[in-house]
Order: C-alpha cells, then structure tokens, then sequence
C-alpha cells in the first residue's frame, strides 16, 4: 500500500520556489545599489552647490559694502586659463571699511583662484580658503560695470565641481551673480 500523505514539497516545487526567490533577490538588490547610486549624486550635486552659493554669497556680501574697487591688482573680464592678469591670478581686489586693521580707516580684501579653490586675503591676515578639498573651482572671473547713472557693480560668474576620480560622481554647476557696490 502507497501512503500519498504529502508531508512536504516535490523536488520540482522546490526548484520552483527557490527560481522564485532568486529572481526577487536579485531585482532587491538591483534596486538597493541603483539608489545607492542616485542617493550619492544628489548628495554630491546638494554638496556641490550649497559650498558653491556660500562662496558666491561672501563674495557678494563683501562687495555690496565695498568702499571701492582696487583696479591695480584685480583682473576683469577674462575666462581663459592662459590670460594671466598683473597679479597672474583672477583676483578680484577692492578696498573697504568693515574691519580696518588698527589705526587704519580702511582695509583691502582680494579674492582670487588658486589650484582650483578660492581664497580671501585681507590686508593684515593670512589668505583663508573659501572652498573644501572636495571642491573644485574650474573657472572664476570678474566682470565690472561702472555706467555713469548708477553705482558699480561686479558680476561674478563661477563653476565648481566636485573632486572625484569616479567618473560616476562628476558634477559641474554655473553661478552668475552680481552685486552693487553700494558704498562707492
């Protein structure tokens, strides 16, 4: 006499079952290293663009209150690398009042772009940089606008990226701004 109590499953079902569960598996952790990877560039692209809008934002708050623009050393208007400006950097130089060294009415403050980060030298101090290690700065220029009606202005334009080797990490953003100088 057969006994056909079934206590379990068939070789086939098994199979089946275990096919079933492979195939689930896998599209997991498909899914689990493609948001991953989304997860990383925006992170990335977030990172890049916030120290990109605080450096463009100190910038920019420096020049609105501006005495004055310091011709002699800045250098306007030029995007290409090999253009090298009296100061052989895209600097940008004026003078201000805010925080005068001692027994001084007025200070100079340059910003300008070196090895790809930027940097602000007050007079009296040691240039500090604006910009981490994991940021690049590929391109910085100056352009200075002094119609005859109005006060002047300084439109900035930057591009920064991250620094990565991964190709899958390369990001690049563009920032124009512009600010009056207001105490001209």
């Amino acid at each position: 006499m057969i006994n056909k109590n079934k206590n379990g499953f068939t070789l086939i079902e098994t199979i089946v079952y275990f096919g079933i569960f492979i195939i689930a598996a896998s599209i997991m952790v498909i899914l689990t290293v493609n948001l991953t990877r989304n997860y990383t560039r925006i992170r990335i692209k977030s990172q890049v663009l916030v120290e990109a809008e605080k450096v463009l934002n100190v910038m920019l708050n420096e020049i609105a209150t501006a005495k004055g623009i310091y011709a002699p050393t800045s250098c306007f208007g030029t995007s290409d690398a090999k253009t090298i400006c009296q100061t052989g950097k895209r600097q940008l130089s004026f003078e201000t009042t805010l925080n005068p060294p001692t027994g001084e009415n007025s200070a100079y403050v340059d910003f300008y772009l070196d090895n790809q980060k930027i940097y602000v030298k007050r007079e009296s101090q040691t240039a500090q940089t604006l910009t981490s290690d994991r940021i690049q700065i590929s391109n910085l220029t100056f352009d200075y606008y002094n119609p005859s009606t109005n006060s002047a202005s300084i439109k900035i334009r930057l591009t920064a990226g991250f620094n990565a080797s991964d190709p899958q990490k390369i990001f690049q953003v563009n920032l124009d701004s512009s600010a009056a100088i207001r105490a001209y």
